[in-house]
């Protein structure tokens, strides 16, 4: 074989090499989307109960000074499932008919204690109903030197009455 013939060879053997298609990327598996929730797992509403945020298809019943009641859509062990993830240092006791959340911490409120109930509501397109009671201890009074205690009690440093008219 001649040199032109090693040479028309080679180049063709480079063309050939040349045309092959490039091997497709890797895919990438992207996964969920992060806002995507996962099985048995409810998205937040826009209405709270003492810093607890109720899941969409939840409404407040009525609000008062230490209380909350809320009926829902979801399932009371759906529900129940909701609040054990959107609480913290609970003690959980489940029920057959409720279950109660005791001292539970909602994270956006940490130094609030809240008290839940979760059962099964019998009353319109609801099917379980929530009670949240703010159970927060009163911050501690300001200590007092013995004279001041006995003077909001009535009574003088010796322990007499104040006033002798009123005797307590």
């Amino acid at each position: 074989m001649g040199a032109r013939s090693a040479v028309t060879i080679l180049a063709a053997a480079l063309l050939a090499a040349a045309c092959k298609k490039p091997p497709p990327p890797p895919e990438v598996d992207a996964g969920k989307p992060k806002d995507h929730l996962r099985e048995g797992e409810f998205p937040e509403g826009h209405e709270n109960a003492f810093g607890l945020v109720l899941p969409r298809d939840s409404s407040i019943v009525y609000r008062i000074t230490d209380m909350v009641e809320v009926r829902s859509r979801l399932l009371p062990e759906e529900l129940s499932n909701y609040v054990r993830a959107h609480v913290q240092d609970a003690k959980i006791v489940a029920g057959a008919q409720k279950t109660t959340f005791e001292d539970a911490v909602p994270p956006k409120e940490p130094n609030r204690r809240l008290h839940i109930e979760v059962t099964v509501s019998y009353k319109d397109a609801a099917r379980s109903s929530m009670r949240v009671r703010d159970v927060t201890p009163p911050p501690p009074a300001p200590s007092m030197t013995p004279d001041e205690a006995y003077r909001k009690a009535g009574r003088g440093p010796d322990g007499k009455p104040l006033d002798p008219k009123n005797m307590f």
